[in-house]
């Protein structure tokens, strides 16, 4: 089992849909695709659907464009809950993740 929902990395293959021939040869934070159940992100490399890729500006590191996903989103949902309970602070810890 190969872990990971998220990350990083250049698109060295592409099918022949019209939202994946634009991205071979680029890079691209990507998501895990909802229909490849098996295998996870951490792995040389990985398929995906091409809606599950935002391409990456230069500026960006991979260690950046790997966190894209599920890290912004588990900070929505911390803060959304904290609301909910009427919490008056939260504290949020774990280093990029």
């Amino acid at each position: 089992m190969t872990p990971g929902w998220e990350g990083a990395g250049t698109v060295v293959e592409v099918g022949d849909g019209m939202f994946a021939k634009p991205l071979k040869g680029k890079r691209v934070s990507f998501c895990k695709g909802q229909d490849f159940m098996i295998g996870g992100s951490m792995a040389e490399y990985i398929l995906t659907d091409a809606t599950a890729c935002i391409q990456m500006p230069d500026t960006m590191t991979e260690e950046q464009g790997a966190t894209c996903f599920v890290n912004p989103l588990s900070a929505v949902g911390l803060v959304d809950r904290a609301k909910a309970l009427g919490a008056k602070s939260l504290i949020m810890t774990a280093a990029a993740s």
